[in-house]
């Protein structure tokens, strides 16, 4: 359990550090409902961005730019954001089919 913006609880799912002192986390709430967090002082604050549905993964490219994979409703998904994780947009069909 991780104590992030003065709660308890979040379980962190994942990490992308765009710079020195700046990430973002998904993360994992008492509700169990995935939410987004960022971070531009080394962890000492965080500002939770809670979009209608978060990646389970993220990439950010820089603080505004950043990629995500698997959805609640569709773990093939590949989205996109351009505005710090706000919003976020389909990048490829939910008929994607992955192998591996």
């Amino acid at each position: 359990m991780a104590r992030c913006g003065g709660k308890l609880g979040w379980a962190i799912q994942d990490v992308s550090m765009t710079a020195p002192g700046m990430g973002w986390i998904v993360a994992n709430g008492p509700s169990a409902s995935d939410f987004l967090a960022h971070t531009g002082d080394n962890g000492a604050r965080w500002t939770v961005a809670w979009p209608p549905r978060a990646p389970v993964s993220v990439d950010f490219v820089s603080p505004t730019s950043g990629y995500g994979t698997g959805l609640p409703d569709n773990a093939n998904a590949i989205v996109a954001t351009q505005d710090g994780g706000r919003h976020w947009s389909n990048e490829l069909s939910r008929h994607l089919t992955l192998s591996g």
